[in-house]
């Protein structure tokens, strides 16, 4: 009787204080970087027997030095004890950055009853730059169901950065945006086991990172009120949990908060209630202080210098793309336009980065976003209005969103509902050129992979290259990018599920598009048949109790999330070709509209290939929109230009377009100070000829003779002595001797080479004396020589590439046909030997040479002559149809119709002369001059001869005495009605210094007019001249882009027409004697072998 009296006793000992043994032990951060929140659960507690709630910590795990922090600590219950149990939190301070903390938690009058030890890492001291890499793990909507895989990838994600022991910083926390465990879907007593249960399944990653709340629609109260205890809604919620704010007077809860971690302001707002028209009504009983009055006055208190980043959190979203919170228009509905109404305005005004929010049980991601207008859907560089992301597929027992809850808005950029996911945020700092950056990717959570991470990028041959001055391979693979190809019209395997096509909106590219797309769906169908065949077939083996057969077979799975990105528009067209081949719904269609691109410190170009045929010949002028809106940006950056000139008629409209968009925007929109002083607007179509000569600056001869310059990026495959150095180069102002040489004529630039050659050599005779001198030369005069060696090395080597190069140009130059070609343009621009020129004409048809370079000597007669006479146009007309075939006319009538051929009337007149004479567009003494410090500069010696009319037109506009008024008579004739200058009122003074002017070529521009702007910045002592422009060109490309595509049978006859353009100047004569047939030489299956 008395053991079993001892019994009991000593169990109901034990069962008292295992009640007391702290659980559920989680972490909070305040707004203070050196503190931390400790707080832990209880089932029972009493404070006389216990004392108050502490926690020992220690930077010694065996706590040989440790500390007790219990002051300030909070006990609290939200109902009966019996069935809430209690809420403990502890406030540690003045704790030492970088440091990691065990910690174990209990209370202060009995040292028996504690937890196990834990242990946290604080964050980087904010004044190091390693305090500005932050990784956020985030998600909402997470119970108890469904949530295994996510909760698993939260633990690996914390566990992750304790892995990493060489890492300097441990700078991440967890964010969970509302629903918490789902308690409320349960009654009565059920409520607090699935608040105990949920807070157990977090237990492995809870004590060792921050995790973060925010308030959601589960965290009211249970749907059923059996206990007195839930009649205060989300009392659970503001007990359990210790945001920063709670100890504050004014605010007292958590339902809303700020805090600062690393680069970032984190501000979570209540999305329930405390608003107007918020679906829980108001509790100002209970959560004290006006909401929206805070959240403007923390809003307006956040300094983006000491965190350039603002993210808002909350639970409901304003933009979703379900039914249930937007209209077929794209408009929030219901709760989303309440919340709209009360929260976007503030957070606009304020220039929120991201809004992220759950709810809805899936991932979307906008555009920035600002009452359903889209701000830009490319350039996320210092946007003002906020991107929204929903992130609340973190797994529950209501399951995820189904894909016919959707519809499909313009704002909305990305959407996955398949399965669970989580977002991680992601912050970094670059030392060099001092710039944040902000990432989000949201994961799947069974296989952890990057939604729309890992892809195959499928791009249009013509954006390559431009896409790749963008985007460096480097970049695409760290966006996930495995694999790159180019658009064709066949089909290819992959297990890569996603596909993105980056092309331009063309008939013939949607169908290939289509082409692949089918395929992979179908074979999607036909794999998920197979599937569901060997499911029965296995059911019936087992029914049968034998055993199926084992296979060693991989499982191949084809795409299925196709992405398209038409740049730099949506065509209706193409949408309706992508439905009319059954496609159009398993693509999400988005536009993707290329900005300017830098190509040099100097130049900047949209590479829009087709911006002068689709104005002059479609009547298509949405590239002019788009050379409009670069200007804008422009403008944003750096101030409103207060002079803009403008002549040819897509010069005017782009000119009315942005007096147009400036007063849309508002003057609030521009700097204070204007850098950029004046813009010209120049339309190709003012000056035709100079396109069609050719050009004789160092680097327009590479672009003419060698190949063409491709984004900057030159392929050496004609100079066979420079391969042998270099496959291709990048020609741009990184490499010092062609940044010498560019801009040259040829001659100048042979001698410039030898000069090179010589101070190149003294410089390491120079180094390399110093290096191995005997006599005593100071260290840091040997490290500074030690640090010119490598770049006296690479100079060489680019010397002796640019040497090959330019001895190539030579030996083209010394040719007959390039002899012949250069005497056939300079007798069309001095009027003389009108025969030799249609001889020379009507020889290079008859040798079917490509028709682009016919057709350069052609329209340069034309344009030279205002028209061709009748009867020598018909001729022409008629040999070049016999020698290149029917398919040759459409391109004829496309010159015919923008005025580059046409034939002499009584009304034909050529303005040349005038030209010529005004603007003294030739002198033939240029070219003795080259060799003079004055002459070096001169225009003229960009076409050897011939100044372009383009930098004539730029020279005059910025002269000092009347400008344009000066040579007006001239500018009638040029451009009847279509030019002008303007004044935007309301820019200050441009900065002190040399006047920036903005030269904009509309249509193109070629490397040899941008090198005479250069002259004129050596020419002139207050103006600085930079370049823009839609496509960087020359006379052969320039005419592909008007000739008609018509297929032949082996190949288009564009690339025919276009093909090896420059093999003209590699032809040479047959030697004397020689029989002609043998010089060519023949193929064995009789074909002409060239």
């Amino acid at each position: 009787m008395i053991v079993m009296m001892m019994l009991v006793f000593v169990s109901t000992v034990d069962a008292a204080a295992a009640s007391n043994v702290p659980s559920q032990v989680h972490l909070a951060l305040t707004r203070n970087s050196r503190e931390m929140i400790v707080s832990f659960h209880t089932e029972g507690y009493d404070k006389d027997v216990l004392g108050k709630a502490q926690v020992m910590y220690s930077t010694n795990e065996n706590f040989q030095d440790y500390q007790v922090a219990h002051l300030g600590s909070v006990s609290t219950t939200y109902g009966e004890s019996a069935k809430t149990g209690y809420e403990h939190h502890v406030l540690l301070v003045d704790l030492e950055y970088s440091t990691k903390y065990y910690y174990k938690c209990g209370f202060t009058k009995s040292t028996d009853i504690q937890s196990e030890v834990y242990y946290f890492h604080t964050r980087t001291d904010p004044k190091q730059s390693e305090s500005k890499q932050v990784s956020v793990l985030m998600y909402g909507d997470q119970g108890t169901t469904n949530s295994a895989y996510v909760i698993a990838r939260s633990k690996h994600f914390v566990n992750s950065f304790y892995d990493k022991s060489d890492s300097k910083h441990k700078n991440m926390f967890v964010y969970h945006l509302g629903d918490i465990g789902y308690a409320n879907d349960f009654a009565g007593a059920q409520y607090q086991f699935i608040w105990t249960k949920y807070m157990k399944m977090l237990s492995d990653f809870m004590p060792y990172a921050p995790y973060m709340v925010c308030v959601g629609n589960h965290e009211k109260g249970p749907k059923n009120h059996p206990y007195d205890e839930f009649e205060i809604p989300f009392k659970a919620y503001n007990s359990r949990f210790y945001m920063p704010g709670r100890n504050e007077s004014a605010i007292g809860h958590n339902m809303w908060h700020v805090f600062e971690y690393g680069p970032i302001t984190f501000v979570a707002v209540d999305t329930e209630t405390n608003f107007p028209g918020a679906h829980f009504g108001k509790y100002d009983d209970h959560f004290h202080g006006e909401q929206l009055k805070w959240l403007d006055e923390t809003l307006s208190q956040v300094d983006r210098k000491k965190t350039p980043w603002l993210v808002v959190v909350g639970h409901r979203p304003i933009y979703s793309s379900t039914k249930e919170f937007s209209n077929e228009h794209g408009d929030p509905i219901g709760d989303s336009k309440v919340l709209q109404d009360a929260f976007e305005e503030v957070m606009y005004k304020y220039k929120t980065d991201i809004f992220m929010v759950g709810h809805v049980h899936s991932y979307e991601r906008t555009y920035p976003v600002y009452k359903t207008k889209v701000e830009t859907k490319s350039n996320y560089h210092n946007l003002r209005s906020p991107i929204h992301i929903v992130n609340g597929g973190g797994g529950n027992i209501e399951g995820q969103t189904k894909a016919e809850s959707f519809h499909n808005h313009d704002w909305s950029a990305d959407i996955f509902y398949k399965d669970e996911g989580y977002g991680i945020l992601h912050t970094n700092y670059d030392e060099k050129t001092k710039v944040y950056s902000l990432k989000f990717n949201y994961h799947e959570s069974k296989t952890g992979s990057v939604i729309n991470g890992d892809k195959i990028l499928v791009l249009d041959e013509q954006l390559i290259g431009p896409l790749g001055l963008v985007a460096p391979l480097a970049l695409l693979k760290e966006l996930g990018v495995k694999k790159l190809f180019k658009l064709n019209d066949r089909t290819f395997d992959t297990n890569f599920a996603n596909i993105v096509y980056i092309v331009r909106p063309k008939m013939h590219l949607m169908k290939w598009v289509a082409n692949q797309v089918s395929y992979w769906v179908k074979q999607k169908e036909d794999l998920d048949r197979m599937m569901s065949e060997k499911l029965k077939e296995k059911k019936n083996t087992k029914n049968k109790k034998q055993q199926p057969e084992e296979t060693n077979e991989e499982t191949y799975t084809p795409p299925t999330n196709f992405h398209l990105y038409l740049l730099p528009k949506t065509s209706l067209i193409c949408v309706d070709i992508l439905k009319d081949l059954g496609v159009y719904p398993h693509l999400r269609i988005s536009e993707y509209p290329l900005d300017l691109i830098v190509f040099d410190n100097y130049l900047m170009s949209l590479e829009l290939p087709s911006s002068f045929k689709e104005c002059e010949l479609d009547g298509d002028f949405s590239s002019l929109y788009y050379v409009a809106r670069s200007i804008m940006k422009l403008q944003s950056y750096f101030g409103l230009i207060p002079n803009v000139k403008f002549i040819g008629s897509g010069a005017t409209h782009v000119s009315e377009m942005i007096m147009r968009m400036r007063k849309e925007v508002g003057s609030q929109a521009f700097a204070s100070v204007p850098e950029i002083n004046t813009l010209i607007l120049i339309d190709r179509n003012v000056d035709l000829i100079t396109p069609m000569l050719n050009q004789f600056t160092y680097e327009g001869m590479i672009d003419e003779l060698l190949g063409g310059i491709t984004n900057t990026l030159f392929t050496t495959q004609r100079v066979p002595e420079a391969a042998t150095i270099a496959k291709k180069i990048a020609l741009n102002s990184s490499d010092n001797v062609f940044n010498r040489l560019r801009h040259l004529n040829h001659n100048r630039a042979g001698i410039a080479i030898n000069e090179m050659a010589i101070e190149f050599k003294s410089r390491e005779d120079k180094a390399r004396e110093i290096k191995t001198s005997d006599s005593k030369v100071s260290i840091e005069k040997i490290k500074e020589v030690t640090k010119m060696l490598p770049q006296i090395q690479e100079d060489k080597k680019y010397l002796e590439l640019h040497t090959k190069m330019m001895l190539e140009i030579r030996s083209i130059i010394g040719k007959v046909p390039f002899r012949r070609l250069i005497q056939t343009q300079k007798n069309v621009l001095d009027g003389e030997d009108e025969k030799e020129i249609i001889e020379y004409i009507e020889e290079t048809i008859d040798k079917q040479l490509p028709l682009t370079n016919v057709l350069r000597v052609i329209c340069l007669y034309s344009l030279i002559n205002g028209g061709i006479k009748n009867k020598v146009f018909e001729k022409l007309r008629r040999e070049i149809i016999q020698s290149y075939g029917l398919q040759a006319l459409p391109t004829l009538n496309n010159l015919e119709k923008i005025g580059m051929l046409r034939k002499q009337d009584s009304k034909s007149v050529s303005n040349w002369n005038l030209l010529k004479k005004t603007f003294n567009l030739v002198d033939e003494a240029a070219m003795e001059r080259t060799n003079e410090e004055d002459g070096q500069y001169d225009p003229h010696l960009v076409y050897n001869v011939y100044c372009p009319i383009t930098v004539a037109l730029v020279e005059h506009a910025m002269t000092e005495e009347k400008g344009w008024r000066r040579v007006e008579p001239v500018l009638s004739k040029l451009a009847p009605g279509l030019y002008g200058e303007l004044s935007q009122t309301g820019s200050q003074d441009t900065q002190l210094g040399k006047k920036v002017v903005l030269v904009y070529f509309i249509g193109g521009v070629t490397f040899a007019e941008i090198s005479a702007i250069t002259y004129l910045n050596e020419r002139s002592n207050d103006c600085e001249y930079i370049i823009a422009t839609t496509k960087l060109t020359n006379g052969s490309t320039f005419l592909e882009n008007l000739v008609e595509e018509i297929p032949e049978d082996r190949q288009s006859f564009k690339k025919k027409a276009s093909s090896d353009s420059y093999a003209l100047f590699y032809e040479e004569p047959p030697k004397e004697g020689a029989d002609a047939s043998s010089s060519s030489g023949t193929a064995k299956n009789g074909q002409q072998d060239v």
